[in-house]
Formats: structure tokens, sequence, C-alpha cells
């Protein structure tokens, strides 16, 4: 009998876990922008706007991807060395992130992570901050990830906004949406 309850404790346990592991994903595609990307259903469209989305789920859950003209020209983006791309992108996401942080009143935020990276199929960088947010009174991360259409003069953005003690289980979420990210002609 211990066996058979024990058993049948497993196999409910498992079910459980493969029905919640079975997330569904809808694309989103801004034409305007020039991206596509996918997100699950339970994440619900809060905003959009010529350059981009809002994503929310629940109160402490929230992803932007967004797209900017950046007026350079695009044979001078072209023209940049590897190294010097590279160092284009770090030096404008700091910034991004410090601006991110000002605007939201968020204090005492640390940079935790920072590397180059791809996204899109292109050259790209990856800064991960926490810190306080007044407005939701709870510690946030943030992950933001950058790239730039050499041929567009476009900077496209992702970013992520969720309370630290969910962070590591949205984490694998955020990242399949990273991955769906495509740039569109």
């Amino acid at each position: 009998m211990k066996k058979s309850i024990i058993l049948l404790i497993g196999v409910v346990v498992l079910f459980s876990l493969t029905c919640k592991s079975k997330l569904q994903f809808k694309e989103y595609s801004h034409n305007k922008a020039g991206f596509k990307i996918a997100l699950p259903t339970d994440w619900k469209k809060t905003k959009e706007d010529a350059n981009g989305y809002e994503f929310r789920k629940g109160l402490y859950k929230m992803v932007e991807v967004v797209s900017r003209n950046l007026g350079i020209p695009s044979q001078r983006l072209k023209s940049l060395s590897s190294e010097e791309f590279s160092g284009m992108l770090k030096a404008s996401t700091l910034p991004m992130v410090k601006g991110y942080w000002f605007i939201k009143g968020v204090k005492d935020y640390q940079v935790i992570e920072q590397k180059s990276t791809t996204w899109g199929g292109r050259a790209a960088y990856y800064i991960k901050t926490k810190g306080y947010s007044k407005e939701v009174e709870k510690k946030i991360v943030v992950d933001l990830i950058t790239t730039i259409d050499k041929e567009k003069s476009r900077l496209y953005l992702f970013l992520s906004q969720v309370i630290e003690p969910d962070y590591l289980q949205v984490k694998p979420v955020l990242d399949s949406m990273i991955a769906s990210f495509q740039i569109i002609p």
C-alpha cells in the first residue's frame, strides 16, 4: 500500500511539473521599429508606441523591447572595426542603465555582470544590475542588452525588470524571449 501511495505521489508531481513547463508563446512583430519577439501568453502587452513594446506579468515583472534611430550614417558604422564597434556598444549601454535607474528612482544600484555577447545574430552588449526601487519598494534586477543594425543605423534594446526574489525563476523565460528576438527588414 505504501509503495502505491509513493508511486501515485511521484506521478502527480511529475505530471504537475510537466504541465507547468509547457509555456505557450505569442510572437509580436513591430514593423515600424523593425523587430519581432516571442513572449509567453501570460505576459500582457501594456504599451506600444512607434519605437517598441512594454510587457508585464503581474506587478513585479516587466520587459521593454525598443528600437531607436541612431542618426549615424550606416557607412560610418560599417567602417568601424569589431573592437571599435564593441567599444561603442559598451560605451552606450552603461549610460542607458544609469538613465533608467535615474528615471525609475532606483538607489544603491550596482553592476553585477557585463559582457560582450551576440543578440539577434549581431554583436551585442549585456549588463545586469540590481538596486532598490522606490516605485515597487523592493530590490529589483535589471537585465539590459543592446545591439545595432549597421545597415539601418538603429539601436535595439531589451530591458527586463524583475524583483530580486523572483529573478532566478523568471530568468529562463527572459532568456527564451531574448533568443526569440529577430530584426526584420
